[in-house]
C-alpha cells in the first residue's frame, strides 16, 4: 500500500507529543521528582512510542520518497507492544492514580496531559487508522501485550533491593508497593499512603487482565480495519 503523507505526520505527532511529556516532566518544579522520572513507567511507556513512532516516520518518509522499503513484521509487533503499554499508562493513570490525587493543578499540567493522555490517543489513532491497513497480527502476537507490565515489576523489584526511592517510596506505584500492602492481604492499611488496599499479587492480575484486554482489543481492530483496507486496494 502507498505511504500517504497523513500516514507520515500521524508518526511525527506521536514523537513530538512524547517528547513533550518527556521534556515537561523533566522540567517540572518538583527537584526530586525530576530526578527519578526516567524511572517510572509513564515515561518509559512515552519513550518506547516516541522511538518506535521516530523509526516508522523515517521509515515511511523513505518509503514515500519511491524507495522500494517495507517495515519488517517483527518491528510492527514490537510498535504494538508500544501501543499497549502507552495505551496501559494513561488507564492506569486515571483509573487508578487519578483518583487518589489531591493536586488538582497537577491533573491539568501539561506533563500529564501528554504523558498520560494526548501522546496514548495519539498512538492509538495512529496504530488502528494508518499501521492496521498495512501490516497483519496474528493472534499469537497478543500473548506479547503483557510485556512491558512483566518487564518493569521486574526492573521496580530490582532497582528497589539496591535501596533506591522512587520520589518518597520503595516502589514506584501504590498497586505494585508490597513494602507497604504485602503480597496476599485483603485490606493492609498503609500509614504512608494513608489508606488500605490488597495485597500486590491481586493488582498484577488486574493489571495484566486489563493489559492483555487492550492487546486482544487492538489485534481484533488489526483484523477488522487490515481485512477492509485488503478488499479496499
Amino acid at each position: 500500500m502507498k505511504i500517504k503523507t497523513n500516514d507520515i505526520i500521524a508518526e511525527l505527532f506521536i514523537v513530538v507529543f512524547a517528547l513533550v511529556a518527556i521534556l515537561a516532566t523533566c522540567m517540572s518544579t518538583n527537584a526530586e521528582m525530576n530526578r527519578t522520572s526516567f524511572y517510572y513507567y509513564t515515561i518509559q511507556s512515552n519513550i518506547w512510542i516516541g522511538i518506535s513512532s521516530l523509526a516508522f516516520a523515517i521509515v515511511k518518509m523513505m518509503s514515500h520518497k519511491g524507495k522500494n522499503i517495507r517495515i519488517p513484521n517483527w518491528f510492527y509487533v514490537l510498535k504494538y507492544i508500544s501501543v499497549v503499554g502507552i495505551t496501559l499508562t494513561m488507564i492506569v493513570f486515571w483509573t487508578l492514580l487519578a483518583p487518589a490525587m489531591g493536586n488538582l493543578a497537577y491533573l491539568f499540567s501539561m506533563s500529564n496531559l501528554f504523558a498520560h493522555t494526548l501522546t496514548p490517543i495519539m498512538a492509538i489513532i495512529s496504530f488502528l487508522f494508518f499501521d492496521c491497513r498495512q501490516h497483519k497480527l496474528s493472534v499469537k502476537t497478543s500473548f506479547l501485550s503483557i510485556t512491558t507490565p512483566f518487564y518493569y515489576l521486574a526492573f521496580a523489584l530490582i532497582l528497589s533491593s539496591t535501596g533506591f526511592l522512587f520520589y518518597q517510596a520503595r516502589m514506584p506505584y501504590f498497586f505494585v508497593d508490597f513494602y507497604e500492602f504485602g503480597w496476599f492481604g485483603f485490606s493492609t492499611y498503609s500509614q504512608g499512603y494513608g489508606f488500605s488496599s490488597f495485597g500486590v499479587f491481586y493488582w498484577l492480575l488486574i493489571v495484566l487482565a486489563i493489559t492483555y484486554s487492550i492487546g486482544i482489543l487492538f489485534i481484533i481492530s488489526n483484523y477488522l480495519i487490515y481485512k477492509y483496507a485488503k478488499k479496499c486496494r
